[in-house]
């Protein structure tokens, strides 16, 4: 029980520093620090999935739940917590568009909006830190006094451009500040947590059960794989052909270390080309520079007692990277092996020399399995991937906007269906590196299929945009041109579904047009609410009200996140004629 909770907690700081690292990695490329490369926040992306998933398994298991330990019920929360700070830093992606556009020279306006960011980063890398090493957790960020700066800015901003030039621009900063304070929210409930400060009414894991991804072991899973279509019944025949190969290599060259042979094909061959060639690569330089520690402590020093106690050590340290880096973990493992041969009254040249020719075998066998026998090529894969990612995407955006007609809080039933939107999008992601790592005869197109992923996290990204907003802010009734506009991008998901599958689509000319005047409506009253607000300053009326504010805000942020959600839903269209 007590490496189980120290496994979660683990987990739990890994969870935090990676949604660090992810907001980190996305400020630094919007701000130009680094170079645009999306294709390192999509493998963060897909590392936040996997960890989300394990946590789960582990917080929600039906035993500990039935345990019930306040320390697993707080962990629980802070997770929570975790996933909508997740939700918020996608929801940040575009906030920094239409940044250049609306201030030009003046952009500096927003740079305590970036301040206050890079705090909320610092600080959930120290409370990362903090879990890690059952450290004490002082929620340290000064949050308000960026506030304060942006307050400051906005009244700047209008006394350099005057109103109603500078609303925009006014609104924009506004909407930073509402972002910054609901950033910081979360940060006061994860230090009220982490020391059991608060008590959540009508809180219950058990209805939360159903976020757990469960084991189906049913008859139609093992009737789904038995034909020479599935990616695992070509893995087995493969495994099994690459296991008979080294018992034939084994038996002519030295039969006692066949199982050498044996146990590198089980290790290294993995059911895609790009995993089981990084597998191999690590292996071999690893067991090289293994044999190459062994023989270094062994010139040095015949002591058994240091020999042995190194072994162990070794074999500790191979298994605490094995995950985070193989290559290292096999260099630790082979050490301790091949140490324990030696202490069985082995020569140490002998049995470097033997352990390194036969783990290249082992390597020889699984690359010429994975690459001629019944290979799997991802690009094949890709289009079932981009299928589920787009459904997943387009039952989100749905959700989202079903809270946002209802004015509803988000429920149980809208979590699953972003959980599940996560996940597949963080396959197709998943997908698409493997793909690049196969040989480039196996990846055409690859440029094509990166413009789909890349817009399906986009869509993702501005829906998680508009769920924060929602979320944080009072919106006004839904019009019927939203209905029109918002019904329009979810047919062109269904559409785009439809085109991957080979069917042949086209919206009609009329839906088209009458979308446009939609939008052309939804423009005009965002218009006729600058105008109205223009009316009151000139009767007089200088400080604008709470309500007028929300609603600008609200026209202001809706409009724009409607109007990029329908680019991107007919970028798709386009884009996906390739698969």
């Amino acid at each position: 029980m007590f490496f189980q909770k120290r496994h979660a907690q683990l987990l739990l700081a890994e969870c935090i520093g990676l949604t660090a690292d992810y907001l980190e990695k996305s400020e630094q490329m919007k701000l130009g620090k680094i170079a645009d490369n999306q294709f390192q926040l999509l493998k963060i992306q897909n590392q936040i999935n996997e960890n989300h998933e394990l946590l789960r398994s582990i917080l929600m298991r039906e035993s500990k739940i039935k345990v019930g330990s306040n320390q697993s019920r707080r962990y629980y929360l802070i997770f929570r917590e975790m996933i909508d700070i997740y939700e918020m830093s996608l929801a940040t992606h575009s906030d920094h568009e239409d940044l250049e556009e609306t201030f030009g020279e003046y952009k500096y306006l927003a740079d305590p909006f970036f301040e206050g960011n890079e705090k909320i980063i610092r600080e959930l890398y120290d409370f990362s830190e903090c879990l890690r090493y059952n450290k004490t957790y002082e929620n340290k960020a000064d949050i308000k006094s960026s506030i304060d700066k942006i307050e400051q800015n906005i009244a700047e901003w209008i006394a350099i451009k005057k109103i109603p030039a500078a609303r925009e621009g006014g609104l924009f900063l506004r909407n930073k500040i509402d972002i910054l304070i609901k950033l910081d929210q979360k940060m006061a409930l994860l230090f009220r947590f982490y020391h059991n400060l608060v008590e959540v009414e009508g809180f219950s894991q058990m209805k939360d059960l159903r976020f757990i991804t469960t084991q189906d072991y049913s008859w139609k899973t093992l009737r789904s794989n038995l034909n020479i279509q599935s990616a695992i019944f070509r893995h087995s025949m493969r495994l099994s052909v690459a296991i008979l190969l080294s018992f034939w290599v084994g038996s002519i060259s030295n039969p006692a270390f066949t199982n050498w042979i044996i146990v590198t094909c089980l290790v290294i061959l993995r059911p895609n080309y790009g995993l089981t060639k990084s597998r191999a690569l690590s292996r071999m330089l690893g067991t090289l520079f293994g044999g190459i520690l062994i023989l270094a402590l062994v010139y040095f020093t015949q002591n058994r007692l240091i020999i042995g106690s190194l072994a162990s050590v070794s074999l500790l340290l191979g298994f605490s990277f094995i995950q985070r880096n193989y290559r290292v973990a096999s260099a630790y493992i082979t050490f301790s092996i091949l140490a324990l041969y030696i202490l069985n009254h082995q020569e140490p040249f002998d049995i470097v020399l033997s352990r390194s020719l036969y783990t290249i075998f082992g390597v020889l066998i699984s690359w010429f399995s994975i690459y001629f026998l019944w290979p799997v090529w991802e690009k094949g894969n890709i289009k079932d991937e981009a299928l589920q990612a787009l459904e997943s995407n387009r039952l989100y955006f749905m959700a989202v906007n079903e809270v946002y007609k209802t004015k509803k809080n988000i429920g149980t039933e809208s979590r699953l269906i972003r959980k599940k939107a996560f996940i597949n999008n963080g396959n197709l992601n998943a997908a698409f590196q493997r793909m690049q790592e196969e040989p480039k005869s196996k990846k055409d197109q690859a440029n094509n299929i990166y413009a789909v992923v890349l817009l399906n996290h986009t869509f993702l990204s501005a829906v998680a945009s508009f769920s924060a907003y929602i979320q944080g802010h009072t919106t006004t009734q839904v019009s019927e041109e939203f209905e029109i506009v918002s019904g329009f991008i979810e047919a062109n998901l269904q559409l785009t579904t439809q085109k991957i599958e080979g069917k042949q689509v086209a919206l009609g000319v009329d839906t088209v047009e009458k979308v446009q005047e939609a939008i052309w409506k939804l423009d005009k009253k965002y218009a006729d609410l600058n105008a109205q607000r223009n009316e009151e300053l000139a009767s007089g009326k200088l400080i604008m009200s709470n309500e007028m504010r929300n609603k600008l805000q609200e026209g202001k942020v809706i409009l724009e996140q409607i109007k990029w959600l329908k680019n991107i839903s007919e970028s798709m269209m386009e884009a996906v004629a390739i698969l």
